[in-house]
């Protein structure tokens, strides 16, 4: 699998040179114009990457929509916490937690609500985790550092999706891609890319989430049943949460 290939600028502010003679001048004088070259001046461009595979994501169902449980789980309490944080209002025990992965040493939670206007919403978030168990056998979400939420548009879309650029703990750059159907025969989606590049994933209770160590975006989710014929298609907008 190729990896993300980070470039760091070059940060010489000068040339130190001991000696004085021709080919050293001439050595410094490139030396001196090539640190002005900042690689940062240009737009970032995609580079070789692509999707990771978290196997499996556990779905749970940590609640049911409508219903109010006495103990719910930490990660669904600070997941919650942390959409609030960017402006969602969920519907007080419409959030439910649907996807528990870890990634290395950071674990990924994927939730569903609805807002105030009764719209479905996913949020995801990635974090810190001490290695114990919550009460859904998952394990435990010490604090939240990256993701966001996205919701629909009308109460008639096909489904939501969003696609989030976080960093990890360890500070390297990852796409989070997640995302539900609402169409009963949807059985695998379709990430089109801008390119016309596709990436194709099942999907596990209506749900999909995916990771991507490239800056590769997508820009529609068609969605298909068992026999691979589209039933629609989503925007999958870049969330400006993560």
């Amino acid at each position: 699998m190729r990896r993300i290939s980070v470039i760091q600028p070059d940060r010489r502010r000068g040339v130190s040179i001991a000696r004085i003679t021709a080919p050293g001048i001439f050595i410094g004088l490139m030396l001196l114009m090539s640190s002005c070259i900042r690689p940062n001046d240009t737009p970032p461009t995609a580079t070789p990457g692509g999707p990771i595979m978290v196997t499996p994501p556990v779905i749970v169902t940590q609640t049911t929509p409508g219903v109010v449980i006495a103990n719910p789980s930490n990660n669904l309490i600070r997941m919650e916490a942390f959409v609030q944080s960017y402006g969602a209002q969920p519907i007080p025990g419409s959030t439910r937690i649907w996807a528990e992965t870890t990634y290395l040493q950071d674990l990924i939670v994927g939730i569903a609500f609805q807002n105030q206007s009764g719209l479905n919403c996913i949020g995801v978030g990635i974090g810190n985790h001490d290695g114990g168990q919550n009460s859904t056998g998952a394990v435990n979400l010490i604090n939240v550092f990256n993701g966001g939420y996205h919701c629909v548009s009308t109460t008639t879309d096909l489904g939501v999706a969003g696609q989030w650029l976080v960093t990890d703990s360890r500070g390297t750059p990852l796409i989070i891609f997640a995302g539900q159907t609402f169409t009963p025969n949807a059985q695998s989606i379709v990430l089109l890319f801008p390119d016309g590049t596709e990436y194709r994933t099942p999907l596990t209770s209506s749900s999909f989430i995916l990771l991507d160590d490239s800056l590769n975006f997508p820009s529609e989710v068609s969605i298909r049943d068992a026999t691979d014929i589209e039933l629609g298609r989503i925007a999958i907008p870049v969330s400006p949460q993560g």
